[in-house]
């Protein structure tokens, strides 16, 4: 679970990126050293403050060695330096895999004093048996100017179970440092407080109150006033009363037989701090997932809005360049209907007359039907299909986009394959109107099986038929569709004798134009559908899944002993 959940992402809808990734991170963080806590005996108390407080020398006077670096550059301890029993080697499933951990002894001399300066943890181990259950350790300063050290600090910190802040008289009003000290308070660490190199006129009530006003509570039985003490050996500060004060009450509390109950206090501790932290990052998932289905949403509403918009775009075009002609031809089929009352030996002539102006043989069944269909799908205007999936793009990139517009999903959108290219909508409605004529074709062979063709009558509902289905062609890819039942109506109707064959011809050619309407209706649709599609799928890498959030409220619930 803890692979899957560094791997999530989010659009940044709700919430911006950099916020969800750092709380993803801490998370991950929280969740792999309360596993790693849980199996430890250990008992973790850090020195932690800001740079150049003495906290280094501190340290290896609770040690009794110069262990930690110390000296005037800053920052002086860049690494963190443990202090561990032999017998209590830290790596096993440790928190942290990106620290290499460098081990060395107490007793080497020749290194005494550079812990801190290596790359990773220092782990220098020691035989004192009384401190067995402890891991000591001096933390990278929490203001280091190196983001690399703060981000140690911040680490580790997370491990311990005691701090021992230091400050000094001029870093004691710095908000960095203090901030960790507030944190600690209100994260149930217990935190001891020495204030080194202290003027002596500092009281404690003054300090207690210094930061009580900041919203710190400090505990004043557990805050040491250290005084300056020029070039200060280990030994020196361990024999100063203050120090001497400060240890002897950190190892009463932090003693061996003590020690278990101590860790079952810091572990329910523990446990509440991470499952506050998986509902903070569940709170702000959700609020993600809320967004991001709200984003959909309105993909969906501006993909059907266009739709809506791009057949006023046919009606008004049709209108404009179509309507006349459509017109025309219901008058021209209308005139040679009225010539149909003359003599009978021209009957036939007369009803081939349809066929050759629309372009198609006499005899038989047409194939120049087909030619006829191209003829049409080839000058019908798509201008308004382009720049309705222009229009549509320009509206996502604008109205779509998160307000962080370089944020990873924000790139994702921009990409230029997102965008449906001219050629693109051209090749996808020459493959809708090619599907239209050859699904034309074969209803109009199912319908012509029918018909008897040696009779003048077949021939006529033949005619009949072609004009009709070519003439329906034309209005639909035109965007003519309210004028389709009129065009039928007025084509189809006064040719309708009582014989059943074009009684036929007339309800099927109906049929075939809605259906025929209908199916341009979709193909048009679709292309809008596939470019609301390719937005959608930029979304899908950034979604939570269900099984993620299922996964991390099953941790939640799983994070007892």
């Amino acid at each position: 679970m803890i692979v899957q959940l560094k791997g999530l992402e989010i659009p940044g809808l709700a919430i911006k990126e950099q916020e969800f990734r750092e709380a993803r991170e801490a998370l991950c963080k929280d969740i792999a050293v309360f596993l790693y806590k849980r199996k430890s005996p250990l008992i973790w108390a850090m020195f932690t403050g800001g740079t150049g407080t003495g906290k280094s020398t501190l340290f290896n006077a609770l040690c009794r060695s110069s262990i930690s670096r110390v000296g005037m550059e800053r920052p002086t301890t860049g690494f963190p330096v443990a202090y561990v029993h032999r017998n209590n080697p830290l790596e096993g499933e440790f928190p942290f895999p990106d620290f290499p951990v460098a081990h060395r002894q107490d007793s080497d001399d020749d290194e005494a004093g550079d812990a801190g300066s290596g790359k990773g943890l220092i782990v220098v181990e020691h035989d004192r048996d009384a401190l067995d259950h402890l891991v000591l350790v001096d933390n990278p300063d929490l203001d280091s100017l190196e983001q690399a050290n703060r981000r140690m600090a911040d680490d580790m910190y997370r491990l311990s179970d005691v701090i021992i802040f230091v400050t000094s008289q001029e870093k004691y009003a710095d908000e960095i440092p203090s901030r960790t000290l507030g944190r600690s308070g209100s994260e149930g660490r217990p935190c001891f407080v020495l204030f080194n190199k202290a003027d002596p006129a500092n009281t404690v009530e003054e300090t207690v109150d210094f930061f009580r006003e900041r919203g710190i509570a400090i505990d004043r039985e557990r805050l040491w006033f250290i005084p300056h003490i020029a070039a200060p050996s280990p030994d020196m500060l361990a024999g100063e009363e203050a120090f001497r004060g400060f240890a002897a009450t950190l190892f009463e509390t932090l003693r061996k037989d003590a020690a278990t109950a101590f860790r079952a206090g810091q572990r329910t501790e523990r446990r509440r701090r991470l499952n506050d932290s998986i509902d903070f990052f569940l709170a702000l998932a959700g609020h993600e997932q809320s967004a991001a289905e709200r984003w959909l949403d309105q993909l969906t509403l501006l993909c059907e809005e266009q739709g809506r918009t791009l057949f006023e775009k046919f009606e008004t075009h049709f209108k404009q360049d179509g309507q006349h002609h459509i017109q025309r031809e219901i008058r021209n089929i209308y005139d040679r209907y009225d010539i149909l009352s003359r003599p009978r030996h021209y009957v036939k002539q007369l009803l081939l007359a349809p066929l050759r102006l629309l372009g198609l043989p006499t005899g038989g069944r047409d194939p120049g039907g087909r030619k006829a269909l191209r003829q049409i799908g080839s000058q019908v205007d798509i201008t308004p299909v382009l720049s309705t999936v222009s229009e549509m793009n320009r509206l996502a990139l604008e109205t779509l986009v998160p307000e962080e517009g370089d944020s990873s999903f924000a790139r994702a959108l921009k990409r230029d394959e997102i965008a449906l290219s001219d050629e693109e909508v051209r090749d996808r409605i020459g493959r809708l109107r090619e599907g239209l004529i050859a699904w034309l074709e074969g209803k109009f062979g199912e319908l012509a099986r029918g018909i008897p063709r040696h009779k003048e009558v077949g021939i006529y509902s033949t005619a009949v038929m072609w004009g009709g289905l070519i003439l329906s062609f034309e209005i639909v890819l035109g965007g003519g569709i309210t004028f389709l039942e009129m065009a039928l109506d007025s084509f189809l109707a006064p040719l309708v004798t009582k014989g059943s064959v074009n009684l036929f011809a007339f309800h099927e050619i109906r049929k075939i134009a809605r259906e025929l309407d209908r199916r341009h209706r979709e193909g048009i649709l679709d292309i809008l559908e596939e470019q609301r599609q390719r937005y959608a799928a930029c979304l899908e890498p950034f979604f939570m899944s269900d099984d993620a959030l299922k996964g991390l409220k099953d941790l939640r619930a799983d994070t007892g002993d």
